[in-house]
């Protein structure tokens, strides 16, 4: 016997797949034309990034905070299996983004990911009715302890250094935290975006 509610989440994960893979082809298409940019002087960009696991319910992130010289201030990735789904994992990543920017004492954000629908219910006012409403209404509450907050979508393969945070974080058994300083796994990317 099969509860409703877990047969919603397995066709939910299902269609996360089917878009990811559809996302993956489309990203093949639009690698050569994206690339990451810079935020302007005194703003910070936090890129964030999940890698979800359909069978074992359970994802990693990855956050990357720079500035304007693309220099990497902080990144984290940990792994979760307490969230039901993609959606709420990279929900869950960006109220961290946020403490995590709050204590480097970031003022002011511009946040990109490839979660559109997140993003989106980011940028409406009023509270989201959403499964995921409470996520949401805690980051627009964050998101105002800043001077401006920014959130963007962005295709994956503009993200790619968080994207391969997050992929690295089941390396890990708890969330790491590197501060003014870049992974040593991190670098070659990190270089490759600012060329």
């Amino acid at each position: 016997f099969v509860a409703a509610r877990d047969i919603i989440y397995q066709a939910g994960s299902l269609v996360s797949d089917f878009l990811y893979q559809e996302q993956t082809s489309h990203d093949q298409i639009t690698r050569v034309l994206c690339k990451w940019n810079p935020p302007s002087d005194s703003v910070y960009k936090i890129n964030v990034a999940v890698q979800w696991r359909s069978l074992t319910s359970s994802g990693g992130f990855g956050i990357v905070i720079r500035d304007s010289s693309g220099s990497v201030i902080a990144t984290m990735c940990d792994t979760s299996s307490q969230l039901g789904d993609e959606l709420q994992l990279f929900a869950f990543a960006i109220r961290k983004s946020l403490w995590l920017a709050k204590e480097m004492d970031c003022h002011s954000l511009i946040v990109e990911g490839d979660c559109s629908a997140l993003l989106g219910s980011l940028k409406t006012l009023g509270p989201c009715l959403a499964y995921y409403g409470t996520l949401v209404d805690e980051i627009k509450e964050l998101s105002s302890l800043f001077l401006h907050t920014i959130f963007n979508t962005i295709p994956r393969s503009c993200n790619l250094v968080s994207f391969s945070l997050a992929k690295e974080s089941f390396s890990f058994s708890s969330c790491k935290v590197w501060i003014t300083v870049c992974p040593g796994f991190l670098s070659t990317a990190v270089h490759s975006d600012l060329l």
